[in-house]
């Protein structure tokens, strides 16, 4: 009797002990369903073509790249806009001996993140380069969960290439014939230079002048300016003569005194680009006469 009497007072007291262990075993289960886990991860852009970035610097030939990283995180919905929830990124060189870039990606809805709260994680990432390189870089995205369980990682390709296109010159504007006076004469010669890599990738148009006899100018080569007449190029106030700044039209004001020689001078026109290919040349002719 007293047996059974013990039993039925343990019965449900193991009945709630399993109820405690399955309830504990499934919040086990429902922590490793939150392990850290990404559905996607983009790096945009994917390839760069270094002989079109101006950003850096070109005396040191360096090149400042930036990228944007998304990623979104496979959560559950109570596990949206956790404190803990973190998606972080590393961005490494080809061979993984260099690590150019690490950080945390936001889902705070401030740029480049657009939504706060819906799990998709947004970051950009910056960093320099010696304008030489080219090759695959690699960008690791990694989730960690509010549980500290991490993801594996997503690996993302960033190709750096070179795919630099030469610069052209076209519609040269100079005269034919001048004829000196008494007093000094200003020449304005213009050129247009175009880039299929874009204006920004010009690093230089200029000219080189040669005398009747054949022999060069003092003061080759001849810089060219499209800056709008802004800059002061020689003292006490000469500018360029250019009209409008970034329009890809080159020009120099010459100025040709009285005593200049007369005779048939020659001008050769050409422009650089940024991974120093040139241009077409543009030879033209004026005829200076007394």
């Amino acid at each position: 009797m007293r047996f059974q009497a013990y039993a039925r007072h343990l019965i449900p007291l193991l009945l709630l002990v399993l109820a405690s262990c399955e309830k504990k075993s499934e919040s086990i289960l429902d922590s490793s369903l939150s392990v850290g886990r990404l559905e996607y991860a983009i790096l945009q852009p994917g390839i760069i073509n270094t002989d079109t970035v101006m950003v850096g610097s070109e005396r040191k030939g360096t090149d400042t790249l930036k990228l944007t990283v998304t990623a979104r995180a496979a959560l559950r919905r109570s596990d949206i806009g956790s404190a803990e929830q973190s998606v972080e990124y590393e961005l490494w060189n080809q061979d993984r001996t260099s690590l150019h870039s690490a950080g945390k990606l936001r889902d705070d809805g401030v740029s480049p993140d657009h939504v706060k709260g819906d799990a998709v994680f947004a970051g950009r990432i910056e960093f320099q380069i010696v304008r030489s390189v080219v090759g695959t870089f690699q960008a690791d995205v990694w989730a960690t969960s509010q549980y500290g369980l991490t993801s594996p990682a997503h690996r993302i390709p960033l190709s750096l290439v070179r795919l630099n296109q030469p610069p052209q010159l076209s519609d040269l504007i100079a005269p034919d014939t001048l004829r000196l006076g008494t007093q000094n004469q200003f020449l304005l010669l213009q050129v247009r230079a175009t880039d299929p890599d874009g204006l920004a990738d010009i690093k230089r148009v200029s000219f080189n002048s040669f005398r009747p006899d054949g022999s060069t100018s003092s003061g080759n080569p001849f810089a060219m300016y499209d800056d709008g007449s802004e800059a002061i190029i020689s003292q006490p106030d000469i500018r360029s003569g250019d009209k409008t700044k970034g329009d890809g039209i080159y020009s120099l004001t010459v100025v040709l005194p009285p005593t200049t020689t007369a005779g048939l001078y020659r001008f050769v026109f050409q422009a650089i680009d940024r991974s120093d290919a040139a241009s077409n040349t543009i030879t033209h002719h004026i005829s200076v006469r007394p």
